[in-house]
């Protein structure tokens, strides 16, 4: 068949590529625009980490968790959020719509999300999921959410303890998984990037000298 003809004058430029927050250790975002370069404020990244991490949220949600219960007026709120947008762009952080809820955009990407779809399909799988468990476990960098300041992310508590505990639990059936199946070496791989996340785990420790 012949090739499909693009209409004169459409735009052939790819498009900005996705934006990607990684929380699986130091916070990174990943895509940002050119424009912006490698940094955007602390308090932008909180907003996005928040959305990432949650899905979505109301405007008082985002009150409580950003500024720590105090009470502010909408527009403090509403500035933190056009700031935002301005520079990443409404793909990034869309419009909020007649519901009042705020969401990232479709296309943004999170590691942590990343991690628990493939613990899912490879704990679904049975013995062939073994490697959706070493993918998950190769996004861990570190422990997750590394280097906030003290007064930043108190909301997040749950979510670190939560991410911990599940890295920690993929780590030890990996490592007993790859162990069961002669692969000592990567068995012990495994607990290391556990304990990454959970330096104290015994039952890392022990898998780690198995």
């Amino acid at each position: 068949p012949a090739p499909t003809q693009l209409p004169e004058g459409a735009d052939t430029r790819p498009g900005p590529p996705p934006l990607r927050i990684n929380v699986l250790g130091p916070i990174t975002i990943e895509g940002l625009p050119p424009d912006v370069g490698s940094h955007i404020s602390r308090r932008s990244t909180e907003l996005l980490v928040y959305l990432a991490l949650r899905g979505r949220a109301t405007g008082p949600e985002l009150n409580e968790a950003l500024w720590h219960g105090q009470r502010i007026d909408n527009q403090t709120r509403n500035s933190l959020v056009y700031r935002t947008r301005q520079r990443l762009g409404a793909d990034v952080l869309p419009v909020v719509g007649p519901d009042g809820i705020y969401r990232l955009g479709p296309n943004v990407t999170c590691d942590w999300i990343e991690f628990q779809a493939l613990v899912h399909r490879g704990l679904t799988a049975g013995p062939d999921g073994l490697n959706g468990l070493q993918a998950a476990l190769d996004l861990v960098r570190d422990r997750p959410l590394l280097g906030i300041r003290d007064r930043d992310y108190t909301w997040a508590e749950y979510d670190i303890q939560h991410m911990t505990s599940a890295i920690a639990d993929v780590a030890h059936v990996t490592a007993q998984l790859q162990s069961d199946r002669g692969a000592h070496r990567v068995a012990i791989e495994a607990a290391a990037k556990g304990l990454l996340a959970d330096p104290i785990s015994g039952i890392l420790h022990e898998d780690a000298i198995c």
